[in-house]
């Protein structure tokens, strides 16, 4: 009776593991992060259902100048292909002085293959950058 129970709850098992197979893979997205602080400035990236060697993703951007200082935040996302191959994204600013807080809603897309975010945040002096960092997820 016994052996009869176990044959049973193996059978359903691997017809429950089969079944999982053919659901969608959307239960193993994740929301990446990824952000830094450098002197005078700091930022962030998000990308929400993230999957994984995906060509285009939604993205959501945030920049913050902390110093009163003539300066400005800037913030880009940074995205590396299948071939290990960075792509830098167009720079975006907070300017508007200490306490300027600014978020941009976009996506990027890339033939071969999103593998990996990170994001690259700056303080600029007009069109001069001055210090920086970076950060992946």
């Amino acid at each position: 009776m016994n052996v009869k129970k176990t044959t049973r709850a193996v059978g359903v098992c691997a017809t429950a593991l089969a079944l999982s197979a053919l659901l969608p893979t959307t239960a193993n997205a994740a929301t990446l992060t990824a952000s830094c602080m450098t002197t005078g400035a700091n930022g962030s990236v998000r990308v929400p259902n993230f999957h994984g060697a995906t060509e285009r993703i939604q993205v959501g951007l945030t920049a913050y100048d902390s110093k009163a200082d003539g300066k400005h935040a800037r913030v880009r996302l940074l995205t590396k292909n299948a071939s290990g191959k960075i792509k830098y994204w167009s720079w975006r600013a907070a300017k508007g002085g200490k306490g300027t807080l600014k978020s941009w809603k976009t996506h990027a897309k890339d033939d071969r293959g999103i593998f990996n975010i990170g994001v690259q945040v700056a303080r600029f002096d007009g069109s001069h950058l001055v210090n920086s960092c970076t950060d992946w997820s």
